[in-house]
């Protein structure tokens, strides 16, 4: 039709762009959560509070309720990076859990606000951590109310410490206000924030904005405590939160989630939480939590594919700029909704969690490993580990992990060519060794996967290691030339010839018997017999006497070969030309 060179020219279009863009969705990054396993660390607890110090470079614990039996010990410890530490200091006063924890940039210190006593108490006072002690701030006339389970959020700029939402009196919303904390002072702000508890909240230093997804009205196990859905931000001067409804595929209502933004990525990361029914199982496996992904920019989420961890509740997570990951400690898969100090005796020890995560962003460009969160940048991509030799990170497909390099060369690790089975050979190999590639041989001869002296080997032959030379197969298949098995003279058994082929040795005869290299119908061992019609059989295979350019045809039966054309002195003749 006159519109086929269109069609053929559109269809060339979008081939040329597939081709172009292909490579670019091979080669996006991808998230994965990295379980560590150090020697030491915190013991599980509920209600544990965590935050990062962006000066000392440390992430401090705060331990919550442990177990078995119920108990609150207040214990810090400090994570550097590779090792957890427990610092000799406890946070002072009433022991309790599920209080407020966050770094103060207008004093370079962590502070520590409300909680729950064992007493089922709300216990007051703000206390500091500089690294070494705990100090208690004085009181103020804006102090806010005691409280538990609110959000504290640090690194806020001018805001210092932003404190917001919570409960009092048994579990019952009381708070109405919301709080900032400044040089160690406390000020009210006249933004009312949304009135829930167990919310995951997180600040995003890139946007200057508040986050709260999730969480609900009261802690009591009544229909007025469902679990939200929506998401709320706040940033500062606004006279009120901007409340978003939950969008048809978000993450579903919970309480007890875990949101810290991912400063590099200028996205909140969302994990956990439960709702009435229990945990939120939302991953790809059976007990796994799915990780959600929200957009700062757009505030749109996205379910992040195959990336989740064991469903949990209340797990502690921060974000940790100088290793640019996110930082996930314990949790529990308890779910009881009514969380009174004397319910904690029921917890199952097992249902306590103390492991200990990071949010990598595995296969990300980089030019140095301080650029990458796992500390590891191998082929210009941010790598899970260091790759060993013979190993790339950079497969299409695959970046971020470390692949297996097969028959080609890896300049960076290997000074040869890396085998068919990923291990390097390197260059002026000697007769004997193994190879995949002649160019790994000194002799250019790479023969049955080893350095050969000759250029190939014959039927039921293989170049073997000792010295690099050919050498029979006998009793088994020769894999390059006899499928069935090589016999003990080293013939390929099944292909045997027929009387009259040429032969070199008797077992390639189906007769058996290889006689002046032909297949003969008989032994043919008599004394100038032959079997080839070139020494004078009739045709080759026939057994016949041999003819013998002598002029009289002799043959030497002794030696079973023609004499030479010439008689010898004194013997009879008939011409001169014979003597």
């Amino acid at each position: 039709t006159p519109f086929a060179p269109l069609r053929v020219l559109a269809t060339v279009r979008l081939l040329l762009v597939i081709l172009l863009l292909s490579p670019l969705v091979r080669a996006a990054p991808r998230w994965y959560w990295r379980q560590l396993q150090p020697t030491t660390s915190p013991p599980p607890s509920l209600g544990h509070r965590m935050a990062h110090d962006p000066v000392r470079q440390r992430t401090v614990l705060v331990t919550g309720v442990q177990c078995c039996p119920a108990d609150l010990k207040n214990d810090v410890w400090e994570w550097d990076g590779s090792t957890w530490i427990q610092i000799p200091a406890v946070l002072p006063g009433l022991a309790r859990w599920m209080g407020s924890v966050a770094f103060d940039p207008s004093t370079k210190k962590l502070i520590y606000f409300g909680g729950k006593s064992y007493l089922d108490t709300l216990p007051s006072g703000t206390w500091t951590w500089d690294g070494s002690q705990w100090t208690q701030l004085p009181g103020g006339a804006e102090d806010p109310a005691n409280r538990w389970r609110a959000a504290a959020l640090g690194a806020t700029g001018d805001l210092g410490v932003l404190l917001l939402m919570g409960a009092q009196q048994q579990g019952f919303l009381q708070v109405k206000t919301m709080s900032t904390l400044q040089g160690g002072t406390w000020k009210s702000l006249a933004v009312v924030p949304p009135a829930r508890i167990d919310q995951a909240a997180a600040w995003s230093s890139s946007t200057g904005q508040a986050l709260a997804f999730g969480g609900r009205s009261c802690a009591n196990d009544v229909a007025s405590c469902a679990a939200w859905e929506e998401l709320a931000t706040w940033k500062s001067g606004e006279p009120s939160w901007t409340t978003l409804p939950g969008v048809p595929n978000g993450p579903q209502a919970r309480w007890g989630a875990t949101l810290v933004v991912h400063e590099k990525e200028k996205k909140a990361i969302l994990v956990g939480g439960q709702d009435a029914g229990g945990l939120i199982e939302d991953g790809e496996q059976p007990g796994e939590t799915a990780t959600w992904s929200l957009d700062l920019s757009s505030l749109t989420w996205e379910k992040i594919p195959g990336v989740s961890l064991p469903a949990r509740v209340y797990a502690a997570a921060v974000w940790d700029d100088a290793r640019k990951q996110v930082f996930l400690v314990g949790g529990a898969r308890w779910t009881k909704n009514s969380l009174n100090f004397s319910d904690l005796s029921q917890i199952p020890p097992e249902q306590l969690l103390g492991d200990t995560w990071v949010l990598d962003r595995l296969g990300v460009p980089c030019n140095a490993d301080q650029d990458c969160s796992t500390g590891h940048c191998v082929d210009g991509v941010c790598c899970e580990q260091t790759c060993g030799e013979c190993r790339r990170c950079d497969a299409p497909g695959e970046e971020g992990s470390c692949v297996p390099v097969t028959s080609a060369e890896d300049p960076d690790s290997c000074s040869g060519l890396c085998s068919k089975e990923g291990v390097c050979q390197p260059f002026d190999q000697p007769p004997g060794a193994f190879c995949d590639d002649p160019k790994v041989c000194q002799s250019g001869h790479c023969v049955d996967g080893v350095c050969c002296v000759t250029e190939a080997c014959g039927v039921c032959e293989r170049c073997i290691p000792q010295g690099g030379v050919c050498d029979l197969v006998v009793g088994a298949p020769d894999p390059d030339s006899c499928p069935t098995s090589c016999s003990e003279d080293g013939v390929c058994q099944g292909n045997e010839r027929d009387t009259g082929e040429s032969c070199s040795k008797k077992g390639e005869c189906k007769s058996g018997f290889c006689v002046d290299g032909v297949c003969c119908e008989q032994p043919c061992d008599a004394p100038c017999q032959t079997c080839s019609a070139d020494q004078g059989a009739p045709s080759n295979g026939i057994c016949a006497p041999r003819l013998c350019p002598d002029p009289f045809q002799r043959c030497d039966p002794q030696q079973n070969a023609c004499l030479d054309g010439q008689i010898p002195l004194f013997e009879p003749c008939k011409e001169n030309k014979h003597c």
